[in-house]
């Protein structure tokens, strides 16, 4: 089974670039030090991201970091500073909107995090951190709880 659930992956390497400039080892010459960036990942619907490349700080095409990085590979020295993996929560606007839907529900806003918790089997502290599939499962064990159908209940 394919994993379709979102993710963001940013890797960061810093690449050591050397060139051959005539024949013989003393004429490695050291041409300059690029720090390269690649982001992409999956979003809520389980879609590819497209692949986002930064040199130095300044966007550039893929193919173009993915040269640099063969480059590094071959002549030069690749070191991997970074590589970081995160699934998005929903932040703090939507978090706002399921309290006040909770809200709705008669839910008091003290029971939110108890109802969140029970429902995700682990402590919660915070809507904002919930990812979109935590907090779809929330509103449905909060509408379940009271004998409704996912947004039955008026706005």
């Amino acid at each position: 089974m394919q994993d379709t659930s979102p993710l963001s992956i940013t890797r960061t390497w810093k690449l050591d670039l050397y060139a051959d400039y005539g024949d013989g080892p003393s004429a490695r010459v050291f041409v300059a030090t690029r720090t390269v960036t690649l982001s992409g990942g999956r979003d809520e619907q389980g879609r590819t991201l497209p692949i986002v490349a930064t040199a130095d700080g300044i966007e550039i095409p893929t193919k173009e970091a993915v040269r640099l990085l063969n480059w590094a590979k071959r002549d030069g020295r690749v070191t991997l500073l970074a590589d970081e993996r995160f699934t998005p929560t929903i932040g703090k606007a939507r978090a706002c909107e399921l309290h006040r839907e909770l809200g709705r529900l008669g839910y008091r806003s003290h029971e939110h995090y108890l109802l969140a918790t029970e429902a995700l089997e682990r402590p919660v502290a915070s809507l904002a951190t919930l990812t979109a599939q935590e907090a779809a499962t929330l509103r449905s064990y909060a509408y379940g709880q009271l004998g409704r159908t996912t947004g039955s209940v008026a706005a």
